[in-house]
């Protein structure tokens, strides 16, 4: 890819089938269903994306890969972090105008960031249809992001920029 020591998507892909695979020997089957039932949740309600970030303190971007799971079944959201066993829930209230739009219900969204998506996508691989191919490219990036700590190189940077805009495409 960048550079000649890079591991390639698909040796990086096989890899986290590995560590999926050796998660899932220790697995009970009640653990499989839950992964499973989170990983239709994340196909259908779901986003994975990357986020390119500033800082005030930095000149070279930083890049984040997020999953998010938003509804307004505060239930259904609750129990998706439970299983994930990592992120937040966030609360997106009724609009302020409730006579504009008195039907209005609250949202809610669960959100995990780069080694929290990593966590939860490894374990869903497995189950990810509509979005398999987003799961990868996160876990791509996170993979070069733990490899090349803490200051990437140009190359690096260029690298994760192409994985930003390609989950973009598939995004859109």
């Amino acid at each position: 890819m960048v550079s000649e020591n890079s591991k390639s998507i698909d040796g990086l892909l096989d890899e986290y089938e590995h560590q999926a695979q050796a998660y899932w020997d220790f697995m009970t089957p009640q653990k499989r269903a839950e992964h499973a039932w989170l990983a239709g949740l994340i196909d259908g309600e779901g986003s994975i994306d990357i986020i390119k970030r500033y800082s005030k303190r930095s000149l070279q971007p930083s890049y984040v890969a997020r999953l998010q799971l938003g509804m307004t079944d505060k239930d259904t959201i609750i129990r998706a972090r439970e299983i994930a066993e990592t992120g937040r829930i966030y609360v997106r209230r009724q609009h302020a105008d409730r006579n504009k739009f008195p039907n209005q219900k609250t949202y809610y969204v669960w959100v995990a960031t780069t080694q929290q998506t990593a966590t939860v996508l490894q374990r869903c691989l497995p189950f990810l249809y509509t979005k398999r191919k987003r799961a990868e490219i996160a876990l791509t990036l996170i993979q070069d992001i733990n490899l090349h700590r803490p200051r990437p190189s140009p190359a690096r940077i260029e690298y994760r920029e192409k994985l930003r805009q390609f989950m973009h495409i598939l995004n859109t």
